[in-house]
């Protein structure tokens, strides 16, 4: 079901993301897609910004991704990217 969401990124998030090579930035531009498609997705983790917005923290593979979902405008606001290392 498309619920017409969009997402967005922070600059810093579009800068990290421009050097990384094809594939990853397929990688995230999915998890991206899959956040807008269900901007309800639980959050693995969640925190409290200093301005006292709330993030979500979701692992999509190798990333953690940071997010906040602002319904009233339907959209995903990517916050952060961060790679992980998988276990072997």
């Amino acid at each position: 079901m498309n619920l017409g969401y969009t997402y967005a990124t922070d600059r810093s998030v579009l800068e990290d993301a421009f050097v990384l090579p094809k594939r990853d930035r397929d990688r995230l531009r999915r998890a991206f897609e899959q956040l807008t498609g269900n901007p309800f997705h639980p959050p693995e983790l969640e925190f409290m910004r200093p301005d006292g917005s709330r993030v979500n923290v979701n692992r999509f593979g190798d990333w953690l991704i940071s997010w906040r979902a602002d319904h009233a405008v339907r959209e995903v606001r990517i916050v952060d990217i961060e790679r992980i290392p998988l276990r072997s």
